[in-house]
């Protein structure tokens, strides 16, 4: 993959952690840097690769994300050297190797979520909170937990008093934000959605914040073979009240949902080269199925799947509503659906119990007045499996290959099965299937 990417001459030392700890030590020579270990990448080919460590100093864990760049590399790295950081265990809280076109960031450094900084001096902590949580004075001197960190896309942490949380807020870039505030659909008072409560924002620190919602993850308990899968039941009626909260409109996800799946399927080909004929074909099939799919929209979460569900007894709270859009519900169930095939080609759900999941999910859909067309579920949950696929290499799981030709495999037979009867829709929209710039400017891996 080096070889196949010259442009990105930082690429060997950031996909190798010990190579990435050596830098690290040459950077700040008087820290004890004691572990060094991948997290996560974000991958655009020939244009650049961001990678996640965690760096263990002393008692501390510290995200560390390493960026490296391809022609562009001189203009950006002397954009971070003329900037002011804030000093971290490592002494500085940003560093450049301009040799390999590398960029180092110590959280919470970072170049795009502005309010991050904001998280970690007390002073600084009660400003963003006082705006983020202007209705809820209470919270305003509330502790930080960090949840979940995306470097360059948004932050996670719950609002914590005396120890209990109380809510979540969100720290976005300034474009993510703006993306929000101009897609979002007005969710109405005064009717019922099993979601979670947003209780305040902030525009100028591209924040927001939710309610808490006390309960497990509804992943955890499929993951967990003691558990009961009751709850995905739950699951399929808390996203069946969503999907029926508004009248059905003409737009629909069909045209994005078709470029984005040669999009990755291009990435995909770079990442694993012996399987891009079959890549290819099987994505050029599902995007022109999905082109064929344009039916009237309604409400849908977006990226629906276990980890966006909360089960406090056998009641479901939908969160992460930043997808919330128009399109097809099918969809949601599919994308759903995709999950758990990659949880069983992971390792991390058996088969039999993924398919009694999928099983219950629709179960409790179909318990409503929402209906189900199950040959679009399963289109969705093809493609929406290739959308995934590229994540068993983000996350470094060491038999990424060998798990995404397997994924690939499913993805086939789904793909080039009985093709679904056709539904009611609009009009076929026209689809342009061009790939790279597309892939380049809005996907990555």
């Amino acid at each position: 993959m080096v070889s196949r990417d010259p442009e990105l001459t930082g690429l060997a030392t950031l996909l190798d952690a010990d190579r990435t700890a050596q830098m690290l030590r040459m950077i700040a020579p008087d820290v004890t840097i004691e572990t060094v270990v991948p997290q996560y990448l974000r991958y655009e080919p020939r244009t650049r690769c961001l990678a996640v460590y965690s760096c263990q100093i002393g008692s501390r864990v510290i995200p560390i994300h390493v960026i490296a760049h391809g022609r562009d590399a001189a203009a950006r790295l002397a954009r971070t050297q003329r900037r002011s950081w804030e000093s971290g265990p490592l002494g500085e809280g940003a560093f450049c190797w301009p040799e390999q076109g590398l960029e180092v960031f110590v959280f919470p450094n970072e170049g795009r979520i502005e309010s991050l900084g904001w998280t970690q001096n007390a002073d600084c902590r009660h400003a963003l909170l006082r705006r983020a949580l202007s209705e809820c004075p209470d919270l305003q001197n509330g502790t930080l937990r960090t949840l979940a960190y995306k470097p360059e896309q948004s932050y996670v942490a719950a609002v914590e008093v005396e120890g209990v949380p109380k809510a979540v807020i969100k720290l976005y870039t300034r474009s993510g934000f703006q993306s929000l505030q101009t897609t979002a659909i007005p969710l109405e008072k005064g009717q019922e959605l099993e979601s979670i409560e947003r209780i305040g924002q902030s525009s100028s620190r591209a924040a927001l914040a939710y309610r808490w919602v006390d309960g497990d993850l509804l992943q955890d308990r499929i993951t967990d073979p003691g558990c009961d899968l009751d709850g995905v039941a739950a699951a399929g009626i808390a996203i069946a009240s969503l999907h029926l909260r508004q009248k059905a409109r003409k737009s629909s996800h069909a045209v994005t949902d078709a470029a984005r799946t040669l999009a990755i399927a291009e990435t995909l080909s770079f990442l694993l080269p012996k399987l891009a004929p079959r890549v290819r074909r099987v994505s050029e099939v599902l995007a022109s199925r999905l082109a064929d799919c344009s039916t009237p929209a309604q409400i849908t979460h977006g990226d629906f799947y276990a980890k966006q569900v909360v089960l406090a007894e056998d009641h479901a709270t939908l969160i992460d509503l930043d997808e919330l859009g128009w399109g097809d519900p099918m969809r949601d169930l599919g994308v759903f659906t995709a999950h758990l095939e990659r949880d069983v080609v992971g390792e991390t759900v058996a088969a039999d119990r993924a398919k009694e999941a999928a099983r219950l999910l629709l179960e409790g859909y179909g318990s409503t007045r929402a209906e189900i067309d199950s040959q679009v579920v399963d289109l969705y949950t093809a493609a929406a499996s290739l959308w995934i696929a590229p994540h068993f290499f983000r996350g470094r799981d060491i038999g990424w290959q060998e798990r995404t030709e397997t994924l690939l495999e499913r993805i086939e037979t789904l793909a080039f099965a009985k093709r679904p009867k056709q539904r009611k829709k609009s009009p076929r929209a026209k689809v342009e299937f061009v790939r790279s710039s597309y892939a380049l400017s809005h996907i990555g891996v």
